[in-house]
């Protein structure tokens, strides 16, 4: 299978390099500038697959690098408030793989991330690490397996301290003619301590497509509750929400772009504290997928796309979401322009219609994306990019937004901005952008 952490064990001549600043033309509102360019071992692939920051105003980035032996580790990095340099604060390896797609922050700055790791029958099993705010250093919190693999592509914590992790498991039964099935599965923490349990196992298929991809919590207004987005076992676009803790869900969204053509995956969540909720990830028509951003202003009763982009190519996906302190909307993705060209991307509402506000060309398409901003109102994208050997490196780009809400109204805006992100597949071919959800890495 073709995916970013296990994919491509390639190494960079010393002779190319990498230069991620120049921003074409396009480019709105204040530049995007490159802060982060990692990789653990040089020529290497690595890449930034989630974003978050505590009420310190410390920023993490989580994904994965890998080592000079081409084993996969999950990392996370931190930026801690006025400093401008980051550090590697967890490097974790198991077996030949581990990988962090998800990270999210409580209210006393514990640091959970989520992702996969290889378990000793080289299948992909589920993991949470949790860095408690006393404490230097991270531990396996829930490490869950199933037959067929499972891992973590979303986190969200709710305003009682409880943790969410979403993501895919698959069950393999049967002996010479097994049946493999693949579910959508949410687990919970109770108020942060204890064992994880299963509170949702749902949307099962018996093709590789169930899947939960991100998830965010909203305290109070129109769209208060839990979401988690995805993609249903016949290829539908869907948001899940949960009134009361994850006790019951409800299906709140199912989309498909084209009812001819399924494959439709939402991949990340978030509110913008007004009241409004915001779903991205893309759509397909009969030629190309399109990256797509779907809003409900009545907690996900009614939906509307509100952006349908592309490159000028057939292959665009979008896959993370956030707000400024102003309540704006910034989502980050990917392209492919229409002479083939990749670029990692994000596009804005903050200046009144939906633009290109950041184009960063790079060599093959991204499929990993996070959002944050910080109590000063600075901005930060995490992403993977690709010099032209091409091998992939870790990339956080940074800008300057508004440094207070504009009305009382949006002022929770970037509470929910930093919860949801996901790191898939991604080649540039439309065949394997995340609608066709692998469910391991190997």
């Amino acid at each position: 299978m073709n995916t970013a952490t296990s994919a491509r064990p390639r190494r960079r001549s010393s002779r190319c390099s990498f230069n991620p600043e120049p921003l074409e033309s396009r480019t709105l509102l204040s530049a995007w500038g490159t802060i982060d360019n990692y990789q653990l071992a040089t020529g290497w692939n690595a890449g930034a697959a989630a974003m978050a920051m505590d009420s310190a105003g410390n920023v993490y980035a989580a994904g994965y690098a890998q080592d000079s032996s081409g084993r996969t580790h999950g990392i996370v990095r931190e930026k801690l408030a006025g400093s401008a340099n980051w550090s590697t604060i967890e490097d974790y390896i198991s077996g030949t793989l581990a990988t962090f797609k998800a990270i999210a922050i409580d209210g006393a700055g514990d640091v959970y991330v989520g992702g996969g790791a290889k378990d000793s029958s080289g299948n992909e099993q589920w993991i949470v690490l949790e860095k408690p705010a006393s404490s230097g250093s991270f531990s396996v919190v829930d490490s869950y397996a199933t037959s067929g693999g499972s891992d973590v592509a979303g986190l969200a914590i709710d305003a009682s301290g409880n943790v969410y992790a979403a993501g895919q498991t698959v069950v393999t039964t049967g002996g010479k003619k097994p049946t493999t099935t693949y579910c959508w599965t949410v687990r919970k923490q109770t108020g942060g301590q204890g064992a994880f349990g299963t509170v949702d196992n749902s949307i099962s298929s018996t093709s590789p497509t169930a899947a939960a991809f991100g998830a965010t919590s909203i305290p109070n207004g129109a769209s208060a509750g839990l979401y988690i987005v995805g993609q249903a076992a016949g290829g539908n676009w869907v948001v899940r929400k949960s009134s009361n803790a994850g006790a019951t869900w409800t299906t709140v969204d199912s989309f498909l772009y084209n009812p001819s053509v399924n494959g439709d995956t939402a991949t990340a969540v978030t509110g913008d504290g007004a009241g409004n909720l915001y779903v991205v990830g893309h759509g397909n028509s009969s030629t190309s997928t399109h990256w797509l951003v779907r809003e409900s202003s009545n907690g996900g009763s009614s939906w509307s796309t509100v952006d349908d982009f592309q490159d000028g190519g057939s292959s665009n996906g979008a896959f993370a979401v956030g707000t400024d302190l102003a309540g704006n909307v910034y989502v980050v993705g990917s392209g492919k322009d229409s002479s083939g060209g990749y670029h990692d991307l994000i596009r804005s509402n903050a200046g009144g219609s939906w633009a290109t506000v950041s184009d960063l060309a790079t060599t093959v398409a991204s499929s990993a994306a996070g959002f944050a901003v910080d109590p000063s109102g600075n901005l930060y994208s995490a992403t993977r990019a690709a010099d032209s050997t091409p091998v992939d490196h870790w990339i956080v780009q940074s800008t300057t937004g508004p440094s207070a809400p504009v009305t009382a109204a949006t002022s929770s805006a970037s509470a929910a901005a930093v919860f949801s992100s996901t790191l898939v597949s991604g080649s540039g071919d439309p065949t394997d952008l995340p609608f066709h959800r692998r469910h391991h890495h190997g």
